[in-house]
């Protein structure tokens, strides 16, 4: 694994540099119990190796750490199952990147500060007990095989082949939770990686 040391929200791993997005590092608290602040989450790999590779983006799920980098639980719970897309599937060229994004949303439940985001899958993912504060986010991509059998959903299935294998963690990306009506924290230098 190599990190460049000019760029450090990157890393490099088997020929593919992994990074990790998050247009907005500032994120105001909602005001009531009704209110809710979204918020983007995102994964870009940029392919500098000489072939092709598909990657499985949208299964990623975010990780998120208190500002001290103890890790945060992020609790998951599904009723449903979606099958699988073939979008899901994307492939990246040699020299081409891929980006995924996915939505989540802060709000109050139950007198707790929640984030929580909808799975590909269909499941719900969600983290609790938010306060003004920094915190950091990351993705740990993991693949075994580079070839997959996908059930698809029409029931049938068929063999994925060259799927990126390997398993790398992308820098964090410190973003600020505030509850102040001014969106701009000018009390807090952002190192946008830890």
């Amino acid at each position: 694994m190599n990190t460049d040391n000019n760029n450090s929200h990157i890393v490099e791993e088997n020929g593919i540099i992994f990074e990790t997005l998050m247009p907005e590092v500032v994120v105001k608290i909602p005001d009531t119990n009704k209110g809710v602040s979204p918020v983007q989450f995102g994964i870009r790999v940029t392919n500098v190796s000489d072939r092709s590779y598909h990657f499985m983006l949208p299964y990623v799920l975010p990780e998120l750490f208190y500002s001290d980098g103890q890790a945060m639980y992020r609790s998951y719970a599904s009723n449903v199952y979606l099958p699988a897309k073939q979008s899901y599937f994307q492939l990246a060229r040699p020299q081409k990147s891929l980006t995924f994004f996915m939505q989540g949303e802060f709000k109050w439940y139950k007198n707790l500060l929640i984030l929580r985001g909808k799975a590909t899958d269909g499941g719900i993912w969600r983290f609790s007990d938010f306060k003004n504060g920094i915190y950091l986010v990351q993705f740990t991509y993991r693949n075994d095989n580079a070839k997959k059998e996908i059930r698809w959903k029409s029931g049938k299935f068929s063999a994925w082949h060259d799927l990126w294998v390997g398993q790398v963690s992308t820098p964090r990306i410190e973003f600020c939770l505030h509850s102040l009506s001014n969106k701009e924290d000018k009390h807090h230098e952002f190192r946008r990686t830890k």
